[in-house]
């Protein structure tokens, strides 16, 4: 909730509203990496696109062997620029008269082409082109790429680190192909009547096993032409949503890949659109003959633009396409059976001893690295595996409760049947974790009686964890038994689908409550003495509605969390972090510097870092950045059933897909970074700890404490978070002291709810003339906001003597 109640605080406290006034984003975002990885050992040009992107001081990425030089950063043309293009084009058109004239027209077109797009797409607009260094020995996987400017850290971008031969088709708005992929049909035919751009090749030889990554722009498709021997099985797997998994303008909400293989005339042999439930298509095909063979790709709608990027890995891929059972049992080795394209191996022993309930990834056996990765659940419940023929009531599988159910669905319309002893009043939940598990199976369950009455179904329930799935096909119940005796529990595929990769774990137990924690964003942009809010979403399980203790397990020194209580039964809270007054040197811990300054002498370090005992550290390199960047670590503590319950706060975010829906999308840092640029506040502490009580109707007063040395100048404030009917009445400055007063409507506000009042920091920008627009350009801009207050409504006295 948002609430927009501002003052203005200036020097001698008068109070109004600020006019035509627009809130200043400087944050940098970037909209694309490409290309979005490279192979082991290779030096690769990239190039980033998104907006604010100026001033860019370092880039950053998850993990070692990665390192990054910037070549070079470029904004739209201003209109000032276009149009002395323009005339110096139609000068040029007049009096062509030779090479270099047409040279220099060539160059212009294509500028005014690539700006004129560039306009139309402002969130792609800038770009930076980038060196990056992949070190030989850099783990392969999924990497997070950001940028810091003097204005804070960037959003994460997928990198994917390879060990495959890697092609990349030059990139969109370098190429004569942006042009004709972008400009008017007069206009595309113009230029090449006239040979003013060199045609792209939309078709590229490669040499298999490699991977391709390219750009798909409207209307157009990719062609790869590869040679192939009779008999080969060759996987193509494309990976698009990895790169960039929500697309907020765009309908479905990504960029939905189609591949297929064409013989060497063309002619389609064998296509896809999807893998099973996943957007991101997957297609396998037996070589019939040696050959030519062509690998296409393209938008399903045809669409296109820089964004649509993409990984594609052609080959003979070890593919795992079934694995059984989808977990095990923790300190135990469970013998899971596999079935795939090109395997070495059909059994693989999963060693779950030593390790913690969770979701594991299967990525090999001891010969070679699948190629996809295979999540297996590890669980601290006994564990069954299903035994046929268990289709109905008679024949159904008895069960002792708790237990987890390893089944598949073998056949179309196959249901599987479970009976188990319950006791009146008894909670039972029944779950199925298929969908999350990377099984293709859209559960449904049932729960019945021993005469066959229907208690509880459930075919599809929502899970907040899985920010990548958008459908929600795994299936819940949780019941109160009606009375001792039999129950059966029935699994089927609501689709009526089967095979032996419709694989299930079936838990039936009592309820477990329990939560897991999200924060975003998963980079803290917090103003040096300042602080920047955030929100922490808990996951809730089971029925657990009690309240989460959100602590700052590990940060900078420094660093502090106000409002950490998520209040019971809320999804989420907003809290502030703040950051020290004058950010120091922060060790930089999982991550890698784009332009790491060179190591100091002996004498040139002297008393330079120094390491916790205190003792000359002669490795430490400092990031030498004008923005201050460095890890932290959240934490959520609970009380659950009588026990003290911690869980990771794991950090995410949140991705809007389609103009509506939002997905929280887990990464892998979560970053806090200190801007060096912009105005700076003196350090503000709330007076008191506890929340902030008041009755519905009363005036709510928060107080903080500032150097008494410091100043105010003009400042607004707006109240962005807190209650319905509660608003900003009016602010006092005396002596290091500030006093906020908040009015609440007592037809609006009812007591008993509990939260974090959000208060942001505004300065408004001198008004300046724009001279292309000719008018007067007034900007606010954030500050950051002040520590989180909680609070609590509570009854008033009139109420409470009514009681």
């Amino acid at each position: 909730m948002k609430i927009y109640a501002r003052l203005i605080l200036a020097a001698t406290l008068s109070f109004s509203f600020a006019a035509s006034a627009s809130a200043d984003l400087p944050v940098p975002h970037i909209g694309y990496v490409y290309p979005a990885g490279g192979k082991q050992g290779t030096v690769i040009e990239v190039t980033l696109g998104g907006r604010k992107l100026d001033d860019v001081a370092n880039v950053y990425f998850s993990g070692e062997g990665v390192q990054a030089e910037i070549l070079e950063i470029t904004k739209p043309l201003t209109q000032r620029r276009v149009e002395e293009l323009r005339e110096k084009a139609q000068d040029l058109r007049k009096k062509l008269k030779d090479a270099d004239s047409l040279k220099e027209l060539t160059e212009i077109e294509k500028a005014l082409a690539i700006s004129r797009y560039k306009q139309s797409n402002p969130s792609l607009g800038e770009g930076i082109v980038l060196k990056v260094k992949i070190a030989a020995n850099a783990a392969p996987g999924l990497r997070e790429l950001r940028i810091a400017t003097a204005a804070g850290l960037s959003n994460p971008m997928a990198f994917q680190i390879g060990q495959l031969t890697e092609y990349a088709r030059p990139e969109a708005q370098r190429s004569g192909e942006f042009l004709t992929s972008t400009l008017p049909e007069p206009a595309r035919k113009a230029l090449k009547d006239r040979k003013l751009v060199e045609g792209v090749s939309s078709e590229t030889s490669i040499t298999l096993p490699a991977v391709v990554n390219g750009q798909v722009m409207p209307s157009e498709s990719d062609c790869y032409r590869f040679h192939a021997k009779r008999g080969q099985q060759i996987v193509v797997a494309a990976d698009v949503r990895d790169l960039i998994p929500y697309l907020a303008d765009a309908v479905p909400g990504w960029f939905q890949a189609v591949v297929s293989i064409c013989d060497a005339d063309g002619n389609e042999l064998a296509y896809a659109d999807h893998y099973r439930f996943d957007p991101d298509p997957v297609l396998c095909y037996k070589i019939p003959k040696d050959g030519q063979y062509v690998m296409k790709i393209r938008d399903a709608l045809y669409r296109g633009r820089e964004d649509f990027v993409y990984r594609v890995a052609v080959g003979e891929l070890p593919f795992v396409t079934s694995a059984f059972p989808l977990g095990g049992a923790v300190d135990t080795t469970t013998a899971v059976e596999l079935k795939g394209w090109n395997l070495t191996t059909k059994r693989l022993d999963v060693d779950a001893k030593g390790l913690e309930p969770g979701v594991i990834p299967l990525t090999s056996d001891k010969k070679v690295r699948f190629f996809n990765r295979i999540p297996f659940s590890i669980d601290a419940l006994p564990e069954v595996i299903e035994k046929e023929p268990n289709d109905e009531a008679a024949k159904s599988q008895t069960v002792t409760t708790p237990v987890i159910v390893n089944g598949r669905i073998d056949s179309r319309g196959d249901w599987d049947a479970y009976k188990f002893a319950g006791k009146k009043g008894g909670k039972i939940v029944i779950e199925v974790d298929a969908r999350k598990l990377d099984s293709p199976l859209d559960s449904i369950v049932r729960l019945t009686d021993s005469s066959g009455k229907l208690l509880a179904m459930n075919d599809d329930f929502g899970d907040k964890e899985t920010g990548m799935i958008t459908h929600h096909a795994d299936s819940y119940i949780s019941v109160t038994l009606p009375e001792d005796g039999d129950y059966y529990a029935f699994v089927g595929d609501a689709q009526r689908n089967g095979g032996p990769e419709y694989a299930y774990r079936l838990r039936i137990s009592e309820p477990a409550p329990d939560f897991a924690l999200r924060v975003t964003p998963s980079g803290i942009n917090v103003p040096p003495g300042g602080s920047a809010s955030f929100v922490v979403y808990v996951l809730r399980k089971d029925g657990f509605s009690g309240s989460v203790d959100v602590i700052l397990k590990e940060s900078p020194k420094g660093y502090k969390i106000s409002g950490g209580v998520i209040p019971a039964g809320a999804d989420k809270a907003t809290l502030t972090l703040s950051a020290p007054r004058i950010a120091g040197e922060t060790a930089l811990v999982g991550l890698s510097l784009a332009n790491e300054p060179e190591k100091k002498t002996s004498e040139e370090k002297s008393g330079d870092a120094k390491t916790k005992s205190g003792k000359e550290n002669e490795d430490v390199l400092l990031p030498t950045v004008k923005t201050t960047v460095g890890n932290i670590r959240i934490q959520g503590e609970a009380t659950v059933e009588g026990k003290k319950v911690v869980r990771p706060a794991v950090p995410a975010e949140d991705m809007m897909q389609a103009f509506i829906y939002h997905h929280l999308v887990a990464e892998k840092n979560l970053l806090v970074a200190v801007p060096q640029r912009g105005a700076r506040l003196p350090a503000m502490k709330r007076q008191g700890e506890s929340p902030l009580k008041f009755a519905p109707g009363e005036t709510a007063i928060a107080v903080f404490s500032f150097p008494a040395k410091a100043t105010l100048n003009s400042l607004q404030f707006e109240l962005r978070e807190g209650p319905l009917g509660m608003s900003l009445q009016d602010v006092a400055v005396n002596e290091g002291k500030l006093t906020i007063r908040l009015r609440t409507d007592a037809s609006k506000i009812k007591a008993g709810l509990k939260g974090n009042l959000i208060i942001e920091i505004f300065a408004e920008r001198s008004p300046t003339l724009d001279k292309e627009k000719k008018s007067a350009n007034v900007k606010r801009i954030s500050l950051g906001t002040l520590p989180a207050v909680p609070y609590e409504v509570v009854e008033s006295e009139k109420q409470e003597a009514k009681k």
